[in-house]
């Protein structure tokens, strides 16, 4: 049953082609709850870069909660952009540490939305 809610919820996103309802202002996470353990489950939030420990990449979520990443170099090489906002499919990645500890690890599936500073600019003009 575990495969069947992450597919389940992954078709929801792509046919909703948002992760949030402005008329309502609840994101799809906050209408499912919490992933159980082992499923895949959104996450948004601002991407962050922190210059300790040689430096490290945070995503801070709107409750302040801070998550690591992991994921493809591809995926990560989108995703390191300071102030960027965006939301991505994860799991839980136990498994996973580092030298900076400011974060939760989270590994990441899918790449769902991003916006970055240069795009809100665009939009802007």
């Amino acid at each position: 049953m575990g495969k069947k809610v992450g597919i389940g919820l992954l078709a929801m996103i792509m046919m909703c082609g948002t992760v949030a309802n402005p008329a309502v202002g609840r994101s799809i996470m906050e209408k499912v709850g919490p992933a159980a353990e082992g499923e895949p489950f959104l996450l948004s939030g601002t991407m962050r870069y922190l210059d300790i420990q040689g430096g490290c990449w945070i995503l801070v979520t709107k409750e302040r909660k801070r998550f690591q990443l992991d994921g493809t170099p591809e995926q990560l090489r989108l995703l390191r952009r300071d102030g960027a906002r965006v939301t991505v499919l994860a799991e839980k990645a136990p498994d996973r540490y580092g030298y900076c500890m400011v974060g939760t690890w989270v590994r990441v599936i899918r790449i769902i939305r991003m916006e970055t500073n240069e795009i809100r600019e665009k939009e802007r003009n």
